[in-house]
């Protein structure tokens, strides 16, 4: 290295330099190549082993977590003394705390250094496997490079991860010193610094909040309090805790938290010798997370094997290499592809198996989400295995407070109240039922309207009751429906709450198309008999039958396409002109608009569900966003009456993304995407206005 004015150090036997100040980008990132391509150089001199690197990095960070402000606080500090705050905030000339400044340029320096060795060993690992490669030859053994170096990243333990690790444990620890200020704080007010000594550090700290099987400790009492345990949640939550999950760690029970024992015994007696290999894992009172590869799936006449080498170079003598979270596809002996094999759900299928067959098959459920953390900004999500207790699960009905049921009693009331409403409406403009209740007084007249508000009920309840079925046959658990009601079309359908976590995207969806599939199915098959019994009508029935303006038929291209099929001629009369139409066509209209309603994807509808199991959580949140934009500014502008009112209903109720599902790696297959997006463009063409009508209902 050159001699000039930069401050030059050395770590663990590395020359390191650090530069200072403010730069312009390209000039940091040349700098940074350059610290990089010197580490490489040094560690390729040095020729260390895999085991030495890791000491190494682990010495580092020890040495960087020794200059941590929040490990050197004085006892002062410790006990309401600004004047240690005070010391790491500037650099003086002549002044005392200029050790504190020092202190923090040099922990920044060891992180850089961190980061640059471990792109330094990437580099190496490269080299050292395209070399090998090519003394070797690849083609005798039908492998390419590029799966030759991601065998040897591989193979070798992931310098990345364990950096990573540690900072993890870092953060980890910081969060339980907070946590645990916080929670003496709260139960003695101004005096609940008196648990910590004068003199204690923070070694002496960690031991004495932490029991024999590494939980963490807090006073009993505040184990009362159930938002002091909330608080305690939120402020030990670590951000890999996914969102889908969050709520559920953060409203969990003390009785239901699991001891670090615990955690190690679930990666030793389930991912021990599993095809998911672990490279990392941490964990919290109420969760724990193990990042890992997915191993490629052994044929079942053969053994799991037990070494990394053997994962890698199977039983047939062929190498095999990590898997993506997507799949493989299964080659014939012609090197055509035959089948795509779902191995994210074979291998979290098979950890499932063993969890049920270890001794916390009772404490303990697994998910397996995608994660977007990755250190290199690299945007393919990597799999994850989530554990939670087995006791954290759905909000059950019994737990529901009394104002929830209330509202729901209220929303069916309303709901059968606007439904007959609309059954009213219907027949309002018939002068036959206007003249008998209005001039004659005759209050029985309503009874005609009776059997249209009990098909729209019944066609609901058929939805409903698809959604049970459904989910009984994929072990789905379902709470009671809570009808939405609505004056334009008498009820949007219901809101159906999810007790029990899907085992998968392909169940979600199931039980999500199941009740708009069958519910458009009827209202198609009701309308279109509508039009054939309103064809063949006699004058004296059709004077008994409701009576809708004509521009009703052009409010839905589907709507209007089928009349105009079936009844060309009404779709010839003025958008005014009033219509008489059987009550079966009525009872199909309200069945198709609601179904769509309900198919679009947002939150927590049966649309928005099916987005999720069909694009995946972060597509179906951003399509959700879009959707309730869209809504509401068509509510703003007045383009949809219904549209105003079932997006408050939607904002208020169902905007939030559903639960975690237990495998949401796994995607749909091909069959099941299809029947989805038939079903989006159904949609589209239920609720797009035909040609020459006044816009959408």
């Amino acid at each position: 290295m050159d001699d000039d004015d930069d401050e030059d150090e050395s770590v663990e036997g590395i020359p390191y330099k650090y530069e200072g100040g403010v730069q312009p980008m390209q000039l940091v990132e040349e700098k940074k190549r350059e610290r990089i391509n010197h580490v490489t150089d040094k560690l390729r001199s040095l020729s260390l082993s895999t085991d030495k690197l890791i000491r190494l990095v682990e010495r580092i960070h020890e040495r960087q977590m020794d200059l941590s402000p929040e490990n050197k606080m004085s006892s002062s500090s410790m006990n309401g003394d600004d004047s240690a705050n005070e010391a790491t905030s500037t650099f003086m000339i002549g002044a005392a705390t200029n050790a504190a400044v020092t202190r923090l340029r040099t922990k920044q320096k060891l992180s850089d250094l961190l980061d640059d060795i471990v792109n330094a060993t990437s580099v190496l690992d490269e080299e050292r496997t395209t070399s090998t490669v090519a003394a070797n030859g690849n083609s005798s053994k039908n492998i390419s490079s590029n799966d030759a170096i991601r065998m040897a990243k591989f193979q070798m333990p992931p310098i990345r991860a364990r950096v990573k690790e540690l900072r993890k444990a870092a953060d980890a620890e910081f969060n339980r010193r907070l946590a645990y200020e916080f929670s003496t704080a709260s139960k003695n007010g101004n005096n609940g610094r008196q648990f910590r000594g004068e003199d204690e550090t923070l070694d002496e700290l960690v031991t004495r909040t932490m029991t024999e099987n590494g939980d963490f400790y807090y006073p009993e009492s505040n184990k009362n309090n159930t938002m002091s345990e909330y608080l305690r949640n939120v402020v030990e939550v670590p951000m890999w805790v996914p969102l889908q999950l969050l709520p559920f760690v953060v409203t969990a029970k003390p009785e239901d938290e699991l001891s670090t024992k615990e955690w190690k015994e679930l990666k030793s007696e389930v991912f021990q010798g599993s095809r998911f290999f672990v490279t990392s894992w941490d964990s919290m009172r109420f969760a724990a997370v193990y990042r890992g590869n997915f191993m490629r799936v052994a044929p079942a006449s053969t053994a799991l094997p037990n070494s990394i080498e053997k994962n890698i170079i199977g039983s047939d003598g062929k190498e095999e290499t990590p898997l993506s979270p997507i799949g493989t596809k299964k080659t014939n002996s012609i090197g055509n592809t035959a089948k795509e094999i779902p191995t994210s759900q074979i291998i979290f299928s098979d950890l499932q198996n063993r969890l049920e067959q270890s001794s916390l098959k009772d404490k303990i459920q697994l998910f397996l989400v995608e994660e977007y953390d990755d250190p290199n900004g690299d945007t393919t999500p990597n799999p994850v295995v989530i554990a939670l207790p087995k006791a954290i699960e759905p909000e059950r009905a019994s737990e529901r407070g009394n104002g929830v049921k209330v509202l729901s009693g209220v929303s069916v009331v309303l709901t059968l109240f606007t439904t007959f409403a609309y059954s009213v409406s219907s027949y309002a403009l018939n002068p036959t039922i206007f003249n008998s209740i209005m001039n004659e007084n005759d209050i029985m007249a309503l009874s005609t309207c009776i059997p249209l508000a009990l098909g729209v009920i019944a066609l609901h309840a058929t939805h409903e009751l698809a959604h049970i079925i459904v989910a009984r046959l994929r072990k789905i658990r379902i709470g009671l429906p809570v009808p939405l009601p609505s004056l334009q079309i008498g009820t949007f359908g219901s809101i159906t709450p999810l007790r029990s976590f899907p085992e998968s995207r392909s169940a979600l969806l199931d039980v999500a198309l199941a009740g708009p599939a069958v519910t458009i199915i009827l209202s198609l098959a009701l309308m279109m008999a509508g039009i054939i019994l309103t064809k063949n009508a006699s004058a004296e029935a059709l004077s008994y039958m409701p009576v809708v303006p004509a521009v009703l038929m052009r409010s839905s291209f589907a709507v209007g396409s089928m009349v105009s099929l079936m009844a060309p001629k009404i779709m010839m009369l003025p958008l005014s002109q009033p219509v008489p139409v059987h009550p079966a066509f009525m009872v199909g209209l309200t069945g198709l608009v609601s179904s769509a309603l309900n198919l679009l994807p947002i939150g927590r509808l049966d649309g928005g569900r099916a987005c999720m199991a069909s694009l995946g959580r972060r597509t179906a949140m951003f399509v959700s966003f879009i959707l309730l934009i869209v809504l509401l500014f068509e509510g703003l502008f007045g383009f949809s009456t219904v549209s105003i009112f079932w997006g408050i209903l939607v904002v208020l109720f169902q905007r939030n993304g559903d639960i975690a599902m237990r495998d949401e790696v796994t995607k749909i297959d091909g069959v099941r995407m299809g029947t989805y997006l038939t079903f989006m463009a159904l949609t589209a063409l239920i609720l797009a206005p035909f040609p020459g009508g006044l816009g959408p209902l």
